[in-house]
């Protein structure tokens, strides 16, 4: 029997069949490759919880006395709980008075040495010799001057310490909430009284400096002459020593006189007062604790079966734990050395202890968030 001619098989059968065997492959293989592409684009090594950190420092007194209110404002209160303060605001001063009861004995020593010094003056006309006369009375001249000197600094330091209480109404002005009268009238009065003190301060420096000048010229012509005889230099040492004793005092002083006000570190808001005005103070001491209202860094921690290597600049995406948040890109700035404890706000599990490797990662630009807040971290994995 003849074989009948085979029927061709359409064309819309065929490619049915290709469809249903070669293309779930294909599929296949480019849904693999699809997922591995933007596996290594989107994916993120592994997510965690960090915490927003923020700059706390302490205002601290710089020497022994009695803290006191500065200036005496009714609208003003800088030294009190949750208080706004911006850095180098004034927030309290170190008692003054034992400075100025010892710029008082300065100026009362230097008043009894200058009564010293004209006896020595009139021994220095006995040697014989003209050039033995002239060395000692130049000799006598240096210390009246180094004591004329002594004494203007004294006058220029006190000044010094009414300016600095005038200027620290003047600081506060920029602080107050109200408009008091009597705040206002102190206000204008310590305007006027700085504006005086400043030109007094510019004379006493003035004359300062011309007697500083006339002393080294004075000291160089104590130079180019004869040794002063033995006699006047046996007189002369006492006074040169006690002159020396009061510019030793007095530079001991200048320091305190500078740190007389405790100000505020950084821009914060206060979190912790430890003494009041009218309290006893060391030198070193806290008065305040003030902590920055907005974030620095976040911390976060890496576990060790999370599997990954932290590095420097690695890329992390961070996000607030707010409705409606959207994750930020930032990066790592520092990783610690070693595994430490994690923090309880940060354990996966709060009933199980855990330790990780600490990361340091930069505040993304615009976010705005306060020390202690949680947000969460994501460690990218395409770059």
């Amino acid at each position: 029997m003849d074989e009948l001619p085979r029927i061709p098989t359409p064309w819309k059968l065929k490619w049915r069949r290709l469809r249903y065997r070669l293309l779930p492959v294909l599929t296949l293989i480019v849904a693999a490759m699809a997922a591995g592409f933007l596996w290594r684009r989107h994916a993120y090594i592994s997510s965690g919880t960090g915490v927003v950190v923020g700059k706390e420092m302490q205002a601290v007194c710089s020497r022994d006395g009695v803290l006191r209110p500065v200036p005496r404002l009714k609208a003003y209160r800088p030294l009190s709980m949750f208080a706004d303060v911006t850095r180098g605001q004034i927030l309290a001063k170190d008692d003054d008075r034992p400075i100025r009861a010892a710029l008082a004995r300065i100026r009362a020593d230097v008043d009894h040495l200058r009564t010293q010094l004209p006896s020595r003056m009139a021994s220095a006309t006995q040697p014989a010799g003209a050039a033995d006369a002239q060395a000692a009375l130049m000799a006598v001249e240096v210390e009246f001057l180094r004591l004329k000197a002594v004494e203007q600094t004294v006058e220029l330091e006190t000044h010094l310490l009414d300016l600095q209480d005038q200027l620290a109404v003047l600081d506060a002005r920029n602080y107050l909430t109200t408009r008091d009268k009597d705040d206002l009238a102190a206000i204008d009065d310590a305007e006027e009284k700085r504006d005086d003190l400043e030109e007094r301060l510019k004379a006493c420096r003035a004359t300062l400096d011309e007697t500083r000048k006339k002393l080294d010229e004075s000291a160089a012509r104590l130079n180019s002459l004869p040794p002063v005889p033995v006699e006047i230099e046996k007189q002369l040492m006492p006074i040169r020593a006690a002159v020396s004793a009061l510019e030793a005092r007095l530079t001991e002083l200048q320091p305190q006189i500078e740190n007389l006000h405790i100000r505020a570190p950084i821009t914060g808001r206060i979190t912790a007062v430890y003494r009041e005005p009218g309290q006893a103070v060391r030198a070193g001491e806290a008065i305040a604790t003030i902590v920055a209202e907005i974030g620095d860094h976040i911390s976060s921690y890496v576990r060790q079966d999370q599997g990954i290597i932290p590095t420097a600049n690695m890329p992390v995406d961070v996000r607030v734990r707010r409705p409606g948040a959207v994750y930020m890109r930032t990066r790592v700035e520092r990783v610690g050395p070693v595994f430490e404890p994690v923090p309880s706000q940060q354990l996966r599990n709060p009933r199980m202890p855990e330790w990780g490797l600490p990361v340091r990662i930069a505040m993304p630009p615009g976010m705005q968030v306060r020390p202690g807040e949680l947000v969460e971290v994501r460690f990218r994995s395409n770059e």
